[in-house]
């Protein structure tokens, strides 16, 4: 990172950080790539095989998929901010991690581990009501 990363974010978010990066590089090319390309193929034949077999079929279908498009844009944008919310209760967590481990000599000598354990809980009890609620969410989405 450049030394003026250092400025804005906390020096003990860069591993966890780093960690959503490659995540994001993984789930990019990984995957979802090939997902695409068969779901981008798969419309275009679709709506092929309907002007070739119904005309009727190709209308509905040219009526029905922008909206079906705005909903799914929609739900995506929705899912996004809900994973967001959820990842920087992660990086609270992390940060926790971080802390603790860096001065667990300090931590120890003045018997701080279960208000650093509280510290730790509560934050991820924050990221797991979060996650709970995107999968909610997702569920009525769908």
């Amino acid at each position: 990172r450049d030394i003026g990363w250092f400025d804005v974010h906390d020096a003990s978010a860069l591993p966890a950080e780093m960690g959503e990066d490659l995540d994001k590089w993984a789930e990019g090319f990984g995957n979802k790539l090939g997902v695409s390309i068969m779901s981008t193929s798969c419309v275009i034949f679709g709506y092929a095989l309907g002007l070739y077999l119904s005309w009727q079929v190709a209308l509905v279908m040219t009526v029905s998929l922008p909206i079906l498009a705005v909903g799914a844009m929609a739900m995506g944008q929705a899912m996004m901010e809900m994973v967001m919310e959820t990842q920087s209760s992660y990086r609270q967590a992390s940060n926790v991690v971080d802390e603790v481990l860096y001065a667990i000599r300090t931590v120890v000598a003045f018997g701080g581990e279960r208000r650093e354990l509280d510290r730790y809980e509560s934050a991820v009890e924050i990221a797991r009501k979060g996650g709970l609620k995107n999968r909610i969410k997702t569920g009525f989405g769908m």
